[in-house]
């Protein structure tokens, strides 16, 4: 009867401290995950030869993200313009008739598994309702001062209102066809996508006096192993994604609601800190301003032939009938520390257990 007590308590210290060890490896300590992503965009001429016209959007370094210059292979004209979160790529070209030619851009991006601070202006528009943040509305603003225990927003009251909409919300179980993703609507439905659990975050924040802005960006799932490359067409390996940006006297930081676990004890990994997978491209209304603007520019050289906002960020023209363009995103993950951590955990977790082993149950056997 003892040895299978022995043997329950035994196998209780195993499970419990290697998922301990685990769970600490995959969540708790830094890392670094390093990203090549290489979109291509093929153009083919049917029966015309035709001058043609490619605007892309690429990421710039963050303050919890390292881009590499941005590789262009076109043998055309190539044009840059860099605001603080983007680059915008244009290029034009002449694609001869029954020909196909194909547009690179290509870069690395290293994101950090880790807490996140940085210091940054404060503007007006991080506490300003806009058009699908509703902060001055009154629902609103009743539900951030229940959830805010002081006249000035801390830290604690931002975790407070994150960890409110974590648990309000919940994702949608079928498609919504024109939808607008509203903090209101959000607040009303109680269902939502990642960019309405990120409206409702930032409307609640700026309604209780912490700046706060939506961040448009791209998810790396965790389902990217490392060293595999991962190739789609008219999509991205890396989803479209939004989260959250916000200021407390601590400096700024980044969450993501959406993305917040169910378990409280873990509640904190993609609050204040990211997680190596969130990249971002900025504001997010800035970065569609900037997309119209190049939009705009594509349209003066010619016709639409294709255009993408999310996850992909690229608008395609030409001056000639029978042009059409296929874009293709290849994504591999280089490097990724996580692994190296839960190796190296594993291996002194188990060492852990058999010391424990060793000092306690045989001891308690040898006793008997």
């Amino acid at each position: 009867m003892m040895a299978k007590v022995f043997y329950v308590l035994r196998m209780l210290v195993y499970v419990v401290v290697l998922s301990g060890a685990m769970l600490g490896a995959l969540y708790g300590l830094p890392a670094t995950a390093r990203y090549r992503v290489v979109e291509q965009y093929q153009f083919t001429a049917a029966m015309e030869s035709s001058d043609i016209a490619l605007g892309v959007l690429a990421p710039r370094s963050g303050p919890y993200q390292r881009v590499s210059a941005v590789d262009v292979t076109w043998d055309g004209e190539i044009s840059r313009e860099r605001v603080p979160d983007l680059e915008t790529l244009m290029l034009l070209g002449t694609l001869p008739a029954g020909t196909t030619r194909t547009v690179t851009v290509a870069y690395e991006a290293v994101l950090p598994q880790g807490k996140t601070l940085w210091d940054a202006p404060v503007d007006e528009l991080h506490l300003s309702p806009q058009e699908k943040i509703e902060s001055d509305a009154a629902p609103i603003a009743q539900l951030a001062a229940l959830l805010s225990e002081h006249n000035a927003a801390t830290r604690r009251d931002v975790f407070a209102i994150y960890s409110f909409v974590a648990g309000y919300l919940t994702w949608p179980t079928e498609a919504r066809i024109n939808v607008t993703p509203t903090a209101m609507d959000a607040l009303v439905s109680k269902v939502g996508g990642c960019e309405d659990f990120a409206n409702l975050m930032v409307a609640l924040c700026r309604a209780t006096g912490a700046p706060a802005q939506v961040i448009s960006g791209l998810y790396f799932p965790e389902t990217l192993l490392p060293f595999m490359v991962y190739t789609t067409t008219w999509n991205h390996p890396a989803g479209a994604h939004a989260w959250v940006e916000f200021y407390t006297a601590a400096g700024w930081e980044m969450a993501d609601p959406s993305h917040a676990s169910a378990f409280m004890p873990l509640r904190w990994r993609v609050f204040g800190r990211n997680d190596g997978r969130h990249l971002s491209y900025g504001e997010a209304d800035t970065e569609l301003d900037v997309y119209a603007e190049m939009q705009a520019w594509a349209m003066q050289q010619g016709k639409m032939v294709a255009a993408m906002s999310a996850p992909l960020k690229f608008v395609a023209t030409a001056n000639a009938a029978g042009v059409s363009v296929t874009p293709t995103v290849t994504v591999q993950k280089l490097w990724d520390g996580v692994w190296l951590n839960m190796l190296i955990v594993f291996m002194v977790a188990v060492v852990a257990v058999r010391l424990i082993e060793d000092r306690f149950f045989r001891r308690s056997r040898s006793t008997d």
